[in-house]
């Protein structure tokens, strides 16, 4: 091997080892704050084995769930499952939205005393059949588009009227 094509690889090497820390300073300069912030504005977690986006839990059928997860089965009574995804996120701020009121208003998190109507799961798995996981999912989606959003007037939560058609 002649001298220069040694040179050539060793400057490939050099330049690809150069090309990874850059990539690594990157990577780590953008996820470690990322996931710090996270953590410490308690945003996502995981809880029982289901994702937390708000940390705020509500007590329906039975068992806690973060309020995240307890819109979805808030939409599921509001707006039909055949809705297109941008109704679904909108009708999940203003869900969002009443919910923490309520609940602020009510120092409470009992589904059933917020006066929040809501759908059970059994009530959906029946009602949809075997799209159930799809249509759930669309719900999800929406919730999860709009984690934390909510509507407010001068710093305080607005009375999201709501009335099904």
């Amino acid at each position: 091997m002649s001298r220069r094509e040694k040179g050539t690889g060793g400057m490939a090497a050099l330049w690809m080892q150069r090309w990874c820390i850059v990539l690594a300073g990157f990577f780590l300069s953008v996820m470690i704050p990322y996931m710090s912030t996270l953590l410490w504005s308690g945003q996502v977690a995981v809880r029982n084995g289901e994702l937390s986006y708000s940390g705020d839990l509500v007590v329906a059928e039975g068992k806690e769930m973060d309020a995240e997860n307890f819109l979805i089965l808030v939409l599921a009574r509001q707006i039909d499952g055949s809705a297109p995804p941008g109704a679904k996120e909108a009708q999940a701020v203003a869900a969002r939205t009443n919910l923490y009121k309520t609940m602020e208003e009510a120092q409470c998190n009992q589904a059933d005393d917020l006066g929040i109507e809501y759908d059970s799961l059994s009530e959906m798995k029946n009602r949809w059949g075997e799209e159930f996981s799809q249509i759930y999912q669309s719900y999800e989606a929406a919730v999860s588009a709009t984690a934390g959003e909510v509507l407010t007037c001068d710093g305080q939560l607005i009375d999201a009227k709501y009335h099904k058609a």
